[in-house]
C-alpha cells in the first residue's frame, strides 16, 4: 500500500466531483485510480470530511502501561541513551526473562 495522498489532493477531487465531473475524469486528471477516487467520494459522503482515516494500530505496543513509568524514569536519568542502551535496563527493571537471540 502506498502512502496517504495529501488532504489538498483529496479536497480537489471532491471539489471536481461537486462541480459535476465524473469519477473517471477526476481519476485521469489527478492521475489516481478510479477506485481511489470512488473511495474518497464515498468517505466524504459518509463523514463530510476528505481527511484520511487514522492509521491502523498494526503490531501491539511493545511497552505496556507498567513499563511506561520505568521508561520515563530511565530516559530522565539518561537523556542521551539510545533505544539499544535503554533496553537492558528496561528488561532488568521489569523482570523480563533473560534470553539469548539465535
Amino acid at each position: 500500500m502506498s502512502s496517504t495522498h495529501s488532504l489538498d489532493l483529496r479536497e480537489r477531487d471532491i471539489a471536481a466531483w461537486h462541480e459535476g465531473d465524473g469519477k473517471s475524469a477526476i481519476a485521469r486528471r489527478f492521475m489516481l485510480g478510479y477506485v481511489t477516487v470512488r473511495r474518497y467520494i464515498a468517505r466524504f459522503e459518509a463523514t463530510g470530511s476528505a481527511c484520511a482515516r487514522p492509521h491502523g494500530s498494526g503490531a501491539p505496543r511493545k511497552v505496556v502501561a507498567a513499563g511506561e513509568e520505568v521508561l520515563l524514569r530511565l530516559v530522565c536519568e539518561h537523556p542521551d541513551a539510545t533505544d539499544e542502551g535503554l533496553a537492558p535496563s528496561m528488561r532488568y527493571a521489569l523482570g523480563a526473562p533473560s534470553t539469548t537471540p539465535r
